[in-house]
């Protein structure tokens, strides 16, 4: 297994899609999660504008990987140009970790996937 780490862009990483198959794809976008700016009486910074303040962090818990946009060659054969099989985009998605299904999530290629997880109600 490889040391965890963040993604960054120009990563090869696994995208499952909606219906839980998985696609090589290519990081395009990184989101870094961010926290809240406090100060010493743990009250949060406001800007001028009144807004709070934010700044990039790298946490150790995988729980806080960011969200990431995606570029995947579609898996649908009939997706063909002059060029071979389109891509697709895929935006604002979330790590594997913090989806409780079997689709719609990035992990590393070294990260088992999630296993399948039947409705509950349909």
């Amino acid at each position: 297994m490889e040391e965890r780490r963040r993604p960054r862009v120009g990563d090869v990483v696994v995208y499952h899609d909606p219906s839980g198959k998985a696609h090589n794809a290519l990081v395009k976008c990184v989101f870094d999660v961010q926290k809240l700016v406090a100060d010493d009486d743990g009250n949060f910074v406001e800007d001028e504008k009144g807004l709070y303040i934010q700044e990039d962090y790298d946490p150790l818990d995988l729980t806080d990987l960011p969200l990431v946009n995606l570029v995947h060659v579609s898996g649908d054969k009939d997706r063909q140009d002059k060029c071979g099989r389109q891509t697709e985009i895929v935006t604002s998605l979330a790590h594997k970790i913090s989806q409780g299904v079997h689709g719609f999530y990035w992990r590393f290629a070294w990260e088992e996937p999630n296993p399948y997880r039947a409705p509950t109600d349909v």
